[in-house]
């Protein structure tokens, strides 16, 4: 799994799975809800025309395995392909 505040939030969103709420619910609010609440909802938080797409590819599907964020392949910031926590 990841560390940090990402594990935190893989451990968050699988204890609302957990207690029978459906996985899109939490995964839309800590990618979506979050960038709201720090007044960044314009720019972040979902992948649409004209904004930041800071984005990551997990081994496995959330909807089916909640965990899956927490086994992160490749990393996309900032126009930078990071795998493995190497550059590209």
């Amino acid at each position: 799994m990841g560390s940090g505040a990402g594990l935190a939030a893989v451990c968050e969103i699988k204890a609302h799975v957990d207690t029978g709420m459906s996985p899109r619910r939490p995964i839309g609010a800590t990618t979506r809800g979050n960038t709201v609440i720090i007044g960044r909802g314009k720019d972040l938080g979902t992948i649409e025309p004209g904004k930041l797409a800071d984005t990551i590819v997990v081994q496995g599907h959330p909807l089916f395995d909640i965990t899956a964020p927490g086994h992160v392949e490749v990393v996309v910031k900032d126009g930078v392909v990071s795998k493995g926590g190497k550059r590209k």
